[in-house]
């Protein structure tokens, strides 16, 4: 339409050719509608319940029909919300993705510790009382650089609402950034009841998890030989991994994301798409500050905080695997070594007896049981504890 300002106008006419239905359901529209300005939440739902004959072929192929779709999609939703009595069934064809993705996020959870088995089906996640509960904020404990217990609070409607989590190689985005960054959307819990494979009992086990907005890791990887500090900006709202859930377990705490100002906001007009992820304030990029405190700073001087047992574990994980590698190539040295001096007579070969062994014994190195990580747990029992306050 911005390329061409007269559909603007033949929006605009539609929508004053809208005939008015009932006392008060759809009102008269005024003379420019596309403007949206001195609106009620009315005139805003009248919009929507009529906008599919308005904007019907105002764009070409294959556009139009994806525009109608959405409209369609939007407005089935919106009356299916304001229905004041509720069956299963509606509520049902309301769950869309939310449900499926947070069924699925806790029966990974449920599995994984519990080793019940290669459950598949989210339908063994049952929330009890169909209830999900919401809360105002989180509190996240940590352990700082010099082993001192801190904390963080994560607030959704604060700009106090961002978090980080380790980065693994399943992640999604380019290797080699040490974490991921999020925006938290809310703070839930839930009663679950997993009827499953190796389920125990019908005892409801209560789940928190937050809802999130994931940022993405610009390409280049920020080190200190760079200079330069990690950026990202968030994913498209349409991409399958835009939004997710996380176990709070998994934050390490919150961080400080500002934006990049040079590089101006993603929408100028200030109209974005989605109220629940608040994408009108977006920017095209931002900055992780890594100098926001001393405890932050250290966490990107990996394994030079003593208190972040994560940074040691990984590197223990690392060393332990280069030690097998270079046990195993110092062993095959030796091994060619041996046969290279060794000279076989032919002659005596068959009358040497085969009782005597003389085969090399490999004494696998030791190995202590109680890794660093596990010392620290017994000093703090418990790395987060999430203290919600409604």
């Amino acid at each position: 339409m911005a390329q061409d300002p007269g559909l603007i106008h033949q929006l605009d006419q539609r929508y004053r050719q809208t005939p008015t239905f009932g006392p008060a359901t759809i009102r008269k529209f005024l003379a420019n509608s596309s403007e949206m300005k001195h609106l009620a939440a009315q005139n805003f739902e009248d919009l929507l319940q009529c906008s599919i004959p308005v904007f019907d072929s105002l764009l070409p192929e294959p556009h139009n029909q994806t525009v109608l779709e959405l409209l369609f999609t939007m407005a089935h939703w919106h009356g299916i919300a304001k229905l004041r009595m509720h069956s299963d069934l509606m509520l049902e064809i309301m769950d869309n993705k939310f449900l499926p993705k947070l069924k699925e996020h806790l029966l990974r959870r449920i599995i994984t510790p519990s080793g019940v088995g290669d459950e598949q089906d989210i339908n063994t996640i049952i929330l009890k009382d169909d209830r999900i509960y919401q809360h105002n904020m989180a509190r996240f404990n940590y352990t700082t650089y010099d082993v001192r217990r801190a904390q963080d609070v994560i607030n959704p409607r604060t700009s106090h609402c961002n978090i980080m989590v380790l980065h693994t190689d399943n992640d999604m985005g380019c290797h080699g950034h040490r974490y991921n960054y999020g925006k938290v959307l809310g703070v839930y819990h839930v009663n679950v009841i997993f009827i499953g494979h190796g389920m125990v009992d019908y005892t409801p086990i209560r789940m928190e998890f937050l809802w999130i907005r994931w940022y993405e890791p610009m390409d280049e990887v920020s080190t200190w030989a760079t200079s330069t500090l990690d950026r990202v900006n968030f994913l498209p709202l349409n991409h399958k991994h835009s939004f997710g859930f996380l176990d709070p377990a998994d934050v390490l705490r919150g961080c400080y994301v500002i934006p990049h100002f040079a590089r101006g906001k993603r929408h100028a007009d200030g109209s974005g798409v989605s109220a629940c992820a608040e994408d009108k304030d977006d920017w095209c990029e931002y900055y992780v500050n890594w100098f926001v405190d001393r405890n932050m700073l250290m966490r990107f001087h990996f394994r030079l905080g003593i208190g972040h047992v994560y940074s040691h574990y990984c590197t223990m994980q690392v060393e332990l695997q280069r030690e097998d590698i270079s046990l195993q190539a110092s062993f095959n040295r030796d091994v060619e070594d041996l046969t290279d001096d060794v000279e076989v007579d032919e002659d005596e070969g068959d009358d040497e007896s085969d009782d005597t062994d003389d085969g090399l014994d490999i004494e696998q190195p030791f190995r202590s049981d109680k890794l660093l990580p596990d010392q620290f747990d017994e000093m703090y029992d418990g790395e987060v504890d999430l203290d919600y306050k409604n």
